[in-house]
This record gives C-alpha cells, sequence and structure tokens, in this order.
C-alpha cells in the first residue's frame, strides 16, 4: 500500500503492525525533519498514528498538553495530536487548525479513529470487507492491496454526468467511500460510524459594520498567511496574477525575510494567458520568478495525470498544475495558493448571474419560463436559459438544470440498459445530495454559496490540487482555507462578496492598499485550459469511440455519448460536455484498457 503512494511521501517510510492493527507511512519531510517519523506512538506505545497535512496551531497545543502532564520526544506536530487525543478522545479533532487525514489506532479500546480537515484540504478514503476495515491518502493503495474490485460505482457515474466530478462520500469505485470534510470515523467492533464536527452552516451573522469586518478579513487573513510559512524547508507561491494570489504575495512578502520564490503556468493563446499580470505582482514584490509554457504537448500528460487522480475528473487545469509541481520541486517543497477565495468571496461568475438573477425574479413569472422552456429541444442553450429563469429562487433546481453540466433530461439519455431502470431513484438521489451539501440557513445565495464550498471545492479544485502537487513531493497550503477565515467569510452579509457589479469585495478593497491598480481592479479570470486547441493541434484528437469494455457494461449509452464527443463547441455548456464525457471516455481507457 505504501509503494503505491511513494510519490506523495518519498523521504521516508514507516510500519507498525499490533495485535488487531497494522499501519503504514510514507514521510515528505517538512516539520521536524529529524524526529518526525511516523507511525509514531504516546508514551507506552498503546496509541498509533498516521498523519498526512499540517497542524499550523501546534506549538500551542503542545504548551498545553505539557502543562497538562504530557512527556514529548519529538518536535513534530503530529506528536501533538497524539497527545490530545490522548487528553480529550474524539473531540480532539476540534481543537485542531490546520490541513488533515490521519488515522489513530487506541490499542486499549481496540478502536480505529480517523478524521478529516473541515474543508477537505486532505484526503482519506477507506473500504470495509471480510478482512476488515483499511484506510489510505489514495484509491491505488487500496486497489494494490487487493482490497478492492475494479466495478465502477452507477450512482457515482450518475453524479459525475451531472457535475463532472465525482462528488463524496462515493467514489467511482463501488467499493470504495471518502471520509467527508469536517467529519471523523471510529471503526470498532466491526463497524464503522461517521460523525460530523463541523459545518459551515452553523456559522451565524457576526453583525459587524463594512469597515469593521474588512479589519477582520485583513487580520485574519495575515494570520493565516502567517501560520503556512511554518516550514524546515523552502516555501514558494503559486502566482496567477490575479487577486487571491497577489494579495497572499503582498502579505507574505513583508512577513519574509528573503525574495520569495513564485511560480506561473503561462499559455501561448494571449485569451488564456497571464503572464504579464503575474510578472506585474513579481516584479513589485521582488520576488524570484519562474514560469512554465503548457503547450499541446502537454496532452501527452493525460494518463499521468489520471492515475495520480484515480478517478474521473474533467478538469483540464490538472495538466499543467502537474507540469508546474514538476517544476516546483527543484526549488521549494512548500506553496502557498489561492484556491477558496472565490467560494468565500462570490468570485465566480456563476454567483454574479444567480445574484442578478435572483434579484430580478419577481419581475416574470417562473412559470412563464418553464412553459417556454418546455416547447424548446431539450439542452439547447435556449431551454438551459430558461431552465435557469424558472429555478433561480431555489438553489437546488438552478444547480441541476442550469450549473449541472448535463440537465436532466440529457443525464437520462445518456444513461446506459444497466442503469435504466434506476434512474429515477438516481434522480431523486442527486437532488437530495445538492440540497444537503447547500444546507438550511441563510438567503439562496448564501445557499448557493455553500454548495460550492461543500462539493465543488474539495471533490474538484482540492483533489486536483492535492493530486497533482503530491505526485512530485510537494505540499500545497490554502490561507484562505482556514477555518477561522472561512467562518468569517461566511458570517459576512453578501453586500461585502458581491457589491453591485464588483465581485469579491472585500478582498478588492484590501487590494486597493497592497497592489498595483492593473491588478486590484482586474476581473476575475479563470484558470482556463485551451483542451480543443490541443487537441486540434495534435490532428484533431483520437477517435471519438468508446472502448469494448465501457460498451458492454452497459453503463453508458455510448452512441449518446459518442455524438456529444462528435458535436461542435458551440457554446460553453457544450464545450463542458464535451469535456466531461472525453476525459470519462481517457479515464476508462487507462483504467480497464
Amino acid at each position: 500500500m505504501c509503494d503505491a503512494m511513494v510519490h506523495r511521501g518519498p523521504d521516508d517510510e514507516g510500519y507498525w503492525v499490533g495485535k488487531g492493527a497494522g499501519l503504514g507511512h510514507r514521510r515528505l519531510s517538512i516539520i521536524d525533519l529529524a524526529g518526525g517519523s511516523q507511525p509514531m506512538c504516546n508514551e507506552d506505545g498503546t496509541i498509533w498514528i498516521v498523519f498526512n497535512g499540517e497542524i499550523y496551531n501546534y506549538q500551542d497545543l503542545r504548551k498545553h498538553l505539557v502543562e497538562r502532564g504530557h512527556r514529548f520526544s519529538t518536535n513534530s506536530d503530529t506528536e501533538a495530536i497524539v497527545h490530545l487525543y490522548e487528553e480529550y478522545g474524539n473531540s480532539c479533532v476540534e481543537r485542531l487548525r490546520g490541513m488533515f487525514a490521519f488515522g489513530i489506532w487506541d490499542e486499549k479500546a481496540e478502536r480505529l479513529f480517523c478524521a478529516r480537515d473541515r474543508l477537505g484540504i486532505k484526503p482519506l478514503h477507506y473500504c470495509e470487507t471480510a478482512e476488515g476495515f483499511a484506510f489510505a491518502s489514495e484509491i491505488k493503495a487500496l486497489s494494490e492491496a487487493g482490497l478492492i474490485s475494479r466495478a465502477m460505482s452507477p450512482s457515482a457515474l450518475y453524479k459525475y454526468l451531472a457535475l463532472r466530478y465525482v462528488p463524496g462520500p462515493e467514489s467511482i469505485c463501488a467499493d470504495v467511500q471518502r471520509l467527508q470534510p469536517g467529519h471523523t470515523l471510529t471503526y470498532a467492533d466491526g463497524k464503522a460510524t461517521v460523525r460530523r464536527y463541523w459545518t459551515i452552516d452553523d456559522v451565524e451573522p457576526s453583525g459587524m459594520g463594512e469597515e469593521e469586518a474588512l479589519e477582520a478579513v485583513s487580520t485574519t487573513l495575515s494570520e493565516s498567511i502567517a501560520m503556512r510559512l511554518m516550514a524546515e524547508v523552502p516555501l514558494g507561491l503559486y502566482l496567477s496574477g490575479g487577486i487571491d494570489s497577489s494579495l497572499i504575495a503582498a502579505i507574505m512578502a513583508g512577513m519574509v525575510d528573503r525574495p520569495i520564490e513564485t511560480l506561473s503556468v503561462t499559455f501561448a493563446a494571449a485569451q488564456h494567458d497571464e503572464a504579464d499580470f503575474s510578472r506585474l505582482v513579481a516584479e513589485r514584490f521582488n520576488t524570484v520568478h519562474h514560469t512554465l509554457q503548457a503547450a499541446p504537448e502537454s496532452l501527452d500528460l493525460v494518463a499521468k495525470t489520471m492515475w495520480h487522480l484515480d478517478e474521473p475528473l474533467a478538469d483540464a487545469a490538472a495538466i499543467p498544475v502537474y507540469q508546474i509541481a514538476a517544476v516546483t520541486k527543484p526549488h521549494v517543497t512548500v506553496v502557498l495558493s489561492g484556491e477558496g477565495a472565490d467560494e468565500c468571496f462570490a468570485g465566480y461568475p456563476q454567483f454574479k448571474l444567480y445574484h442578478r438573477l435572483v434579484s430580478r425574479s419577481n419581475l416574470l413569472p417562473t412559470w412563464l419560463f418553464r412553459g417556454i422552456g418546455g416547447l424548446l429541444p431539450g439542452g439547447s442553450l435556449s431551454a438551459r436559459t430558461c431552465a435557469a429563469l424558472a429555478t433561480c429562487k431555489d438553489p437546488a433546481r438552478f444547480i441541476l438544470e442550469f450549473v449541472a453540466v448535463f440537465d436532466k433530461t440529457q443525464r437520462r439519455a445518456l444513461c446506459g440498459a444497466a442503469l435504466r431502470d434506476m434512474v429515477d431513484d438516481y434522480e431523486e438521489e442527486l437532488e437530495e445530495f445538492v440540497r444537503d451539501r447547500m444546507g438550511r440557513k441563510g438567503s439562496s445565495f448564501d445557499r448557493f454559496m455553500k454548495f460550492h464550498l461543500n462539493v465543488w471545492l474539495p471533490d474538484d479544485l482540492l483533489l486536483k490540487n492535492d493530486r497533482m502537487t503530491m505526485a512530485h513531493g510537494v505540499e500545497a497550503r490554502v490561507p484562505y482555507l482556514d477555518h477561522k477565515f472561512v467562518e468569517l467569510a461566511f458570517s459576512l452579509p453578501d453586500t461585502l462578496k458581491l457589491k453591485g457589479a464588483v465581485d469579491k469585495y472585500a478582498l478588492r478593497r484590501m487590494a486597493r492598499d497592497l497592489l498595483p491598480p492593473e491588478i486590484a481592479n482586474r476581473r476575475k479570470k479563470g484558470f482556463t485550459v485551451p483542451l480543443e486547441e490541443w487537441l486540434a493541434a495534435q490532428g484533431g484528437g483520437e477517435q471519438q469511440r468508446f472502448d469494448k469494455e465501457f460498451r458492454d457494461s452497459g453503463l453508458l449509452n455510448v452512441e449518446v455519448g459518442e455524438r456529444v464527443l462528435a458535436q461542435p463547441v458551440s457554446n460553453v455548456f457544450a464545450r463542458r460536455q464535451r469535456r466531461t464525457l472525453w476525459f470519462l471516455k481517457r479515464w476508462h481507457e487507462l483504467q480497464y484498457g
């Protein structure tokens, strides 16, 4: 199992086998380089841990635990978790500030305790088998151990068709589950019990005025960045030239005593390239700047990226992120990046669109758009637009009919014979899932944002970020996803996120004082990859036919799927649909070919 994840921990390995359990660990050495080897135990060897991540408040925890009589033998943050568990049991997780996934074997109690951080920065997969229970950072470790079959989960595949990624707690592998962000798992007496210990839905409005709130945002973000500079190895920053990473550069530059190593991906096509903006920020803060230009030849890395991802993910950005991580390793082992700012402060275009639709939804009755949409060809751009107008008062329906890659009619058409009788059940399950992940509190806009924080962020962006960086033994840290900062953001009114036509209002106010105006006033530009142009440059791409195994499985109506792959990319929906099936096709070929 450890051999399957050498890339995640190239510096060291360790094993422990005791009565009832065995633990293995691959180590990426960042804190306490000499003494932080794992598995690690308490004073009498009755509690053992394997841990992936960083605990940023471990020094404060250590001081508290020493005062409580605990004896430390290392200077690592891992040992702080061990003694915290001794002191507080399962509730120890509520005192941790950081990114983490860990498993603790309590020999006296004969039970396993697992936990995952609040936002899902670090992964934890598990399976229950006839032999017992197993967990790992990646599915391939469970697979290499011979503990699981290769059977696909039909319900996970159906969700993938809607979202272009597989949302937890399922995985694409029918035998594997993911521990969800903000959850713990206890395995004892042959039974696994999952408990949620944190949810953004519990955050209450702060009641702060605008200036007080802006000060709190600035202070909390600075604190978060300072905590993430904790390391005994070189640190750097992924710099896009947008507001999010540029703010980190500005704040970070005042906290370190040497130039920051910054790294950026560039593209030849001007509409995708941000090189001029990242260079401007690098010059402003005197960073040591490195760039990598992604090109059509980058497609040759698809097989490697999919091997690391384990699951289908229709996010072409995984390819250049994999490439920049390879360039990163010779310079730094730890990088900060700007994920999470958009989810916390409404930075995506769909947030602005949804807010605008909701604010104007009373101008015309929704039944009118529903009726017009029913007369239009299913899945067409006009029908999808009518669906947006008809469902905007209900964020769950808006996600299922407009944000979704394929709408309900299209999802049904894509189901093969093996799924057809279950479509109604899968659709009901999908809607229930969406409503659960957006919570029950707050405005419809607030709940729309929560869905992206709870699902899109951990199951696409953070999964991609973790796998592509760890593929090269690089650790990515995300200051905007410190849970204190996230809680602050969601306690603030919508007007500090979207103010008129201005998105990320609070962050833009900070940027005015810290960044060049060309950066502070930039419109949001997503990290877009010219996949279609790359495929065309390589001779039009591969044949758009699914492999024999997929055809024989009956899971997908491959004739419909191949028509989608052959359709021209006429709008954003068509592009997403083609990419969703293209990545699914490539993943299946690599997995089962």
